[in-house]
C-alpha cells in the first residue's frame, strides 16, 4: 500500500468531523457548505471576530485566531464573513511598531509561547498574524509594519531568535513580499536544524511553502522525503503534541505529499521524464585542484604531496561523510601548513571552488529531465556555490549530509530511493571507480570528460528519449 493510501485509511479510521472534512478537500476537492463550516469549527467565533483559545475562558486569542484561519484554508475557504472578521479582529491587536501581542488581560494564564512582554511570544505571533492578513488581506498596510519589525528583530546570523516554526512562517511571509534574501537566511537557518525536525514541524514548514507559494522545489522535496521516511506502520505521523494530534499532523503531511506529487506531476508524460543524476566536482563545479594545495604548501613552505596525501588519507572520507566538519578540517590545514593564516586559505579555497560552465545547460537539461545531485562533498561549501542552480533539481544528495559517501552502496540507494524508477536513469561522475554501484541498480553511466564533450552526449541522450515518448 503507498504511503498516500495509508494515511488516508488511518484518517478515515481515526479523524473527527472536522479532519474527516479537511481530508475531502485533499483528495476530492470537495469544500463543505457554509452551515457545515459552522457545525465543524469547534468553538464558536466572539463577537470581536477573534476565538477563544483552549487554555483561555472568554477572552479571543491572536492565536487561536490563526490556528482557526488554518483550519479554515485547509477547509478549502478562501473568503468567508467568519475569515473577514477574524481578520478584522487581527489587524485591531496590531501594535504602532508593527507587532503582535496577546490581550494584556489573558497574560497571567498565556502559556509561554504567546506570554505578552516576551520577545521570542511576540515575534511567533507577529509571523503567524502577519502570515494570514497576507494570505486573506494581500493589500493590508499593516503588512510592511510587520515585515519590518521582523526584518529588524533578526539576529547577527540573519534569522529570529524565537522558535523555528516562527522562522518559517516569517521566511514564508517575506518571500512572498518579495524580501527575497531576507527569506533566504532564515531558511538557511532552517537548513541547519532540519534534522532535528520532528513530523508535526516538517509537516507544518512544508504546508508553508505551499500557502506562501514558494519556489523552493529542492527544499520541498527534501522535506518530503524525510516525512515519507517517518510515516508510521499504521500510516500517520506522530505528533509532539501527543496522540490527540496525530490525525491532524497525518493530515498536514498528506496534504503536502499530495501537493508535491501534484506539482512533480503525475500524469504519465511526466512520469517518463528521464531522470538525469549528476555528480559535483568535476561535473558542475570545479573539483578541489592541485593549484589549491600547491599555494598553500608553497606559503607555509612545506611540500605539496604530504599535504595532499595526508588529506586523502586522515580527512577526505571523514569530511565528506559528515564524520567532522568544516572547523576540524580548518584546525587540520593549520596543523599541515603552520604559518597559513586561516581566514587567507578560507579566501583561497572559494576562489578556486567555482562553477563550471555546465551550470548553463540546467535550465535547458530540466525541461527533458528531472535533475537530481549526487555529490561527495561538505554541504556548507557546495550548496552556498549551487544557489543559484539549486532550484532545477527535484532532488539534492551531499554524502556529508546523509552519512554515506560514493562508492558506497548506501548512497545510490538513498537517491534511487527519490528516483523514478520505471524511467531511463543517466548518471554522470568524472570518476569511473563510482559507477559499478550505479550499474547494479539499473542506471545508465557517463563519465564526464576534461574536453566536455559528455554535455553534448546527455543533452542528445535525454532529449532522444523524450521525442521517442511523443511518437
Amino acid at each position: 500500500m503507498t504511503t498516500i493510501n495509508k494515511a488516508i485509511n488511518y484518517i478515515q479510521a481515526n479523524g473527527n468531523p472536522t479532519e474527516l472534512a479537511r481530508l475531502q478537500v485533499i483528495t476530492d476537492s470537495l469544500i463543505p457548505t457554509n452551515d457545515e463550516i459552522v457545525q465543524l469549527l469547534n468553538h464558536k467565533q466572539n463577537d470581536d471576530g477573534g476565538w477563544v483559545p483552549f487554555w483561555g475562558k472568554d477572552i479571543s486569542s491572536l492565536d487561536a485566531t490563526c490556528y482557526k484561519l488554518a483550519q479554515l484554508e485547509q477547509l478549502g475557504l478562501q473568503k468567508h464573513p467568519l475569515i473577514d472578521s477574524a481578520i478584522a479582529f487581527i489587524l485591531r491587536k496590531q501594535n504602532e511598531s508593527g507587532f503582535f501581542e496577546e490581550d494584556l488581560r489573558i497574560a497571567e494564564i498565556c502559556p509561554p509561547w504567546v506570554k505578552p512582554g516576551e520577545l521570542e511570544a511576540r515575534l511567533y505571533l507577529t509571523a503567524n498574524c502577519a502570515l494570514w492578513i497576507q494570505h486573506y488581506a494581500p493589500d493590508s498596510d499593516a503588512l510592511a509594519s510587520a515585515a519590518s519589525y521582523l526584518i529588524a528583530n533578526r539576529n547577527e546570523a540573519g534569522y529570529l531568535n524565537s522558535y523555528p516554526h516562527t522562522n518559517w512562517m516569517a521566511a514564508g511571509l517575506l518571500y512572498t513580499l518579495g524580501y527575497k534574501d531576507e527569506a533566504e537566511q532564515l531558511m538557511q537557518y532552517i537548513d541547519s536544524i532540519i534534522d532535528e525536525l520532528s513530523s508535526d514541524n516538517l509537516a507544518w514548514l512544508a504546508n508553508t511553502f505551499i500557502l506562501c507559494q514558494m519556489d523552493e522545489n529542492y527544499r520541498l522535496q527534501q522535506i518530503i522525503s524525510r516525512l515519507k521516511l517517518q510515516q508510521q506502520e499504521d500510516g500517520s505521523w506522530s505528533s509532539d503534541d501527543g496522540e490527540w494530534q496525530r490525525t491532524h499532523t497525518t493530515l498536514e503531511a498528506l496534504r503536502a505529499i499530495k501537493f508535491m506529487e501534484a506539482d512533480l506531476g503525475t500524469s504519465q508524460m511526466i512520469q517518463s521524464r528521464p531522470q538525469l543524476v549528476l555528480d559535483a566536482g568535476g561535473v558542475i563545479i570545479t573539483n578541489l585542484k592541485s593549484a589549491f594545495w600547491s599555494e598553500l604548501a608553497d606559503s607555509s613552505g612545506v611540500m605539496m604531496e604530504q599535504v595532499v596525501a595526508s588529506f586523502m588519507k586522515d580527512i577526505k572520507k571523514p569530511l565528506w561523510t559528515g564524520q567532522i566538519g568544516q572547523d576540524a578540517f580548518w584546525q587540520w590545514l593549520k596543523e599541515q601548513c603552520p604559518n597559513v593564516d586561516i581566514e587567507t586559505a578560507q579566501s583561497l579555497f572559494f576562489q578556486h571552488m567555482r562553477t563550471l560552465p555546465t551550470v548553463g545547460y540546467l535550465s535547458e537539461w530540466s525541461q527533458y529531465a528531472d535533475l537530481h545531485l549526487l555529490s561527495n562533498h561538505c554541504e556548507e561549501w557546495l550548496l552556498p556555490v549551487l544557489q543559484p542552480y539549486l532550484s532545477f533539481f527535484k532532488s539534492i544528495t551531499v554524502s556529508s549530509k546523509v552519512g554515506y559517501c560514493k562508492p558506497n552502496l548506501a548512497i545510490y540507494e538513498y537517491v534511487h530511493s527519490q528516483l523514478d524508477s520505471q524511467c531511463s536513469i543517466l548518471f554522470v561522475d568524472d570518476q569511473e571507480k563510482n559507477f559499478m554501484p550505479a550499474q547494479q541498480l539499473g542506471w545508465d553511466t557517463l563519465l564526464a570528460d576534461a574536453d566536455g564533450q559528455w554535455i553534448d552526449a546527455v543533452t542528445t541522450k535525454i532529449k532522444s528519449i523524450v521525442e521517442v515518448q511523443e511518437l
